[in-house]
């Protein structure tokens, strides 16, 4: 028996990696079956999972708004894990891109499920020898104050007649015109009376706060002037302390300082130093006993965000960072950012937020939501739910949607119907899932068929993404078949059932109408900066980079609205608590769940358990082990650290899981901003012969600035020389500048025709049957004659073209039929070690029999309420 005499690091990482090991084993088995989650209700579940079993009674089953699913919290379990088999069946795709998110999405909840679960493992060794908390290498000290604002000036320098026209009448109010100096910065807004009124009944709640009475509005003419002084008076009092609701009223809620992506790496990484210290002393205060009541009534007292503790703050600034960079990715550097300002711009435009507020105000919009969730989920005659077909038209769209995005890569890669057959028979034949087990394969190697494909060259780039739209372009026809189960109108009913109450109480907590105003707000000020931040976008990428952080317009427009944000939230959550017992409820769960992952149970000998088995095991290839765990940790925490600096800097990558992923390839993909930039939106009343899809960029092979610069004329050539042919980007010219016309033109074909050809091909279908497939697109489209002003297609297009046949009726059977049978069929899936560790697996049944006495202590034990 070997002495072995580890740290305090080497016993936790190796406890940590045990229990990863043992949730890899169990949540494998758990997924291989068809009821997945529910498989953890089963009276034998504590033999199968007796890590996930013991845990999931303890706490999950336990969740307090389940009690109001119909057939109780063990029903509910039942239908989210029926839905969840099934939907674990739709393929996620095979390409080196989609293989590296999975593997990063198992890690990430194995990492997440360990940490909690050796929180509440304690051994031996961490309780004599308590963790030391070095200096971290990047620290710069205490977080620093907020800064002070004060106002310089306030007036209220004139006094408008406008007129405000009504539903049946119209009428008349006074524009009161407010100018105010904020350290320096002058900003005019105008309000009317209603708004003061609005700002004196929210300042009168706070306590410490003085506030002169409102001055009595007046309209005649002779006294106005009085009304404006009075007025500008009780600004100027409530200016001397600048609340963010006065700052808000003013137009001045903007921040003073902006954080620039020109600041220097010190000033960068002691806000993010700043912010780290804050997130874990947040984390630390939620997981303490009693922490969620604790952040409730901190958050009940504080009336604006200013008057939070300083970590509470910070853990706002960061949350902030955090939905500015989705807003970012969302409307500029997403693939579909230009229609999803487009749907965001119609979605406003058309939506009654008037009615909206006045409905929910005057009415009990609780029983209205209960109803309306009752009309979607109706089944009249067995037919599908009105939840179902909403549902399908979304899906529909996005198949739409990706089949135009597949017609614009296909074209980049030549329209060689070959290349698309082989990538159709790598997506539909291979293994469901993906090429989990055959990492080996090149898939977009195979797809061009040849060689001298380096990893930057724009074919193979072209290959893997057309691979990767196949595979969603299945995905979505697997996820139409889904929604047609009985089990989504199941899992509906129970959602709205356990979510009703909480939704009641908040809603009678809050007030429903001005929470409606301050989104059409919101909304309206997002719209206006997408349209000036996707401007910005189609730049040079050295005007780009003098622009600066790109994150920094969309933290400035959620500071604007910060403070309305949190006023929704204090709302709720200052609310007497016996109105809102749902609160009360899951405040006591999670007080539960602290107190379990602080360390419950015996405490386990896991140095005995090593020595125990050192006869059997290489130690120095455990002590090697060990510090590949050690590495891996580091590793995480530096790629961690970069990525908090580089939001603060104001720099983010294109999703959120780049931001994670190890290889800088994955990275380098292809864009398809140019199929939507100047493309319609997908709505229903759109032509769908409007495809703005460009030639071959084969002629004259481009980099990739060159497909980011695809549907663009802001460096197309003259049309001379567009028409001679000549430059990089000549071909995609000459049809962008007669694109309209093109398309107009009595010269073209017939274009039902062209339409119809758009969806043929002569792979073999889902289904297996070897017939093809009509409905899986080979995307050829007929560009622009000559005559039309356009370059001339190849003959080899035009004969394809001409050869292919008109399109069957279409029927949902087929479509049905074949989705069913890829989503019927068998699906293994597979957990890498991301460690590569060779002994530590050798522990893991020694480990599994020590814990026992902590298993049996924590399933015998109850929850106390």
């Amino acid at each position: 028996m070997s002495d072995w005499k580890p740290s305090y690091e080497d016993v936790h990482l190796l406890k940590k990696d045990l229990i990863a090991r043992q949730l890899r084993k169990e949540l494998s088995l758990l997924f291989s079956g068809t009821t997945t989650v529910a498989a953890l209700t089963d009276a034998d579940a504590h033999v199968r999972f007796p890590l996930l079993a013991p845990l999931f009674t303890r706490m999950l089953l336990q969740f307090p708004p389940l009690k109001s699913a119909d057939e109780g919290p063990a029903g509910a379990w039942k239908i989210f894990g029926a839905f969840i088999g099934k939907f674990s069946s739709v393929d996620s795709g095979g390409t080196a891109l989609h293989l590296a998110k999975r593997d990063l999405l198992a890690n990430k909840l194995l990492d997440g499920l360990a940490a909690m679960l050796g929180k509440a493992v304690r051994t031996n060794t961490e309780i004599e020898q308590p963790p030391t908390h070095p200096t971290t290498t990047h620290s710069h000290g205490s977080p620093s104050s907020a800064a002070v604002h004060t106002f310089d000036q306030i007036a209220v320098t004139e006094a408008r007649v406008a007129a405000k026209k009504g539903f049946w009448r119209s009428s008349e109010s006074v524009q009161f015109v407010i100018t105010s100096s904020l350290n320096g910065r002058v900003r005019t807004t105008q309000r009317d009376y209603a708004a003061f009124k609005a700002l004196h009944k929210e300042l009168i709640r706070r306590k410490n706060l003085s506030v002169p009475p409102l001055p009595m509005e007046s309209t005649s003419a002779s006294s106005l002037s009085a009304t404006q002084a009075a007025l500008a008076t009780y600004l100027q009092h409530l200016g001397a302390t600048p609340t963010a609701t006065l700052r808000d009223f003013l137009n001045q809620s903007e921040p003073l300082e902006h954080a620039s992506g020109l600041e220097t790496d010190d000033g960068s990484e002691k806000r993010a130093e700043e912010i780290e210290i804050a997130m874990n002393t947040f984390r630390d205060e939620l997981l303490a006993p009693g922490g969620l009541e604790h952040i409730f009534k901190t958050l009940g007292e504080a009336q604006e965000v200013a008057e939070l503790p300083q970590h509470y703050q910070k853990a706002v600034e960061w949350w902030k960072i955090c939905m500015a960079a989705t807003l970012y990715r969302t409307f500029v550097t997403d693939d579909r950012a230009a229609e999803h300002q487009r749907r965001l711009k119609s979605f406003h435009q058309k939506a009654p937020y008037r009615s909206w507020a006045a409905l929910l105000k005057g009415t009990n919009a609780v029983m209205i939501v209960k109803a309306i969730g009752s009309l979607l989920l109706a089944k009249p005659f067995g037919s599908k739910c009105l939840l179902q077909s909403i549902l399908t038209s979304t899906i529909d769209e996005e198949i739409v949607a990706t089949s135009k995005e597949i017609d614009y890569v296909l074209q980049l890669l030549g329209g060689d119907p070959a290349r698309l057959r082989r990538a159709n028979e790598i997506v539909n034949g291979g293994p469901p899932g993906g090429y989990t087990a055959e990492r080996a394969r090149d898939l977009p190697f195979e797809v061009l068929g040849g060689t001298g494909y380096p990893e930057d060259d724009p074919e193979r780039m072209a290959a893997e993404k057309l691979l990767g739209l196949l595979w969603q372009y299945r995905r979505m026809n697997q996820l139409r078949c889904l929604v047609a189960e009985d089990i989504v109108v199941d899992l509906a009913r129970t959602l709205l059932s356990v979510s009703y109450k909480p939704l009641a109480e908040a809603y009678k907590a809050t007030d429903p109408g001005s929470f409606v105003r301050d989104g059409a707000k919101l909304l309206e000020d997002l719209i206006k900066l997408v349209e000036v931040e996707q401007a910005k976008a189609r730049t040079s990428p050295e005007e780009e980079k003098a622009a600066g952080a790109p994150l920094q317009p969309f933290l400035v427009l959620l500071a604007r609205h910060e403070q309305r944000i949190y006023k929704h939230v204090h709302n709720t959550i200052s609310t007497n608590p016996t109105k809102v017992e749902a609160l009360t409820d899951i405040a006591n769960w999670a007080d539960d769940v602290a107190k379990f992952f602080n360390g419950v149970g015996p405490t386990i000998d896991l140095v005995a358990v090593v020595q125990h088995e050192s006869a059997h095991i290489d130690m120095a290839g455990l002590q090697a082990d060990i510090e590949k765990l050690k590495t891996r940790k580091r590793d995480r925490e530096a790629k961690r650290w970069a990525r908090i600096v580089d939001r603060v800097r104001g720099f983010v990558r294109s999703t959120a899981l780049d931001d994670e992923l190890d290889e800088p390839a994955h990275a380098n993909t292809l864009r398809m901003q140019g199929v939507w930039e100047s493309a319609p939106s997908l709505e229903p009343s759109q032509d769908p012969n409007s495809l703005g899809v460009p030639r071959s960029m084969h002629r004259s092979k481009g980099s990739i600035a060159s497909f980011e610069s695809l549907g663009s004329n802001a460096d197309a050539p003259s049309s001379s020389g567009a028409g001679n042919g000549t430059g990089a980007n000549a071909d995609i010219a000459s049809i962008d500048a007669t694109a309209d016309d093109a398309y107009t033109s009595d010269t073209l074909p017939d274009m039902e025709a062209q339409i119809r050809a758009l969806f043929l091909n002569d792979v073999e279908n889902d289904s297996g049957s070897g017939d093809p497939d009509p409905y899986i697109p080979t995307w050829t489209v007929e560009q622009p004659s000559p005559a039309a002003g356009g370059s001339a297609a190849s003959e080899t297009q035009q004969q394809q073209q001409e050869e292919q046949p008109p399109l069957p009726p279409r029927t949902a059977d087929r479509d049905a039929a074949a989705a069913a049978a890829a989503a019927a069929q068998p699906r293994q899936p597979v957990w890498n070690d991301p460690a590569q560790c060779t002994v530590t697996p050798l522990l893991l049944d020694p480990w599994i029999a020590a814990l026992q006495p902590w298993l049996e202590d924590i399933s015998s034990t109850e929850l106390k309420r």
